[in-house]
């Protein structure tokens, strides 16, 4: 019984890891927009929100500030 809970737990621990590895890489919030990050993903970027909500699709080759 404590080996079946023990691979439970390490199963669980592998998924939210790789979860958590959706994006090669995550910018610091706020700097394009209020609670938006942006986000690199096999190259191409898009943006998140501080909740995590994909708002643009990785996409775009780049992604320069707008509305400045």
């Amino acid at each position: 019984m404590k080996t079946t809970i023990f691979i439970g737990i390490i199963l669980l621990a592998f998924f939210f890891i790789a979860k958590g590895q959706e994006y090669d890489d995550i910018s610091e919030f706020g700097v394009y927009q209020k609670n938006w990050s942006l986000v690199k993903k096999d190259g191409l970027y898009g943006f998140i929100d501080d909740d995590g909500l994909e708002i643009v699709k990785p996409k775009y080759d780049d992604i320069s500030e707008f509305g400045v």
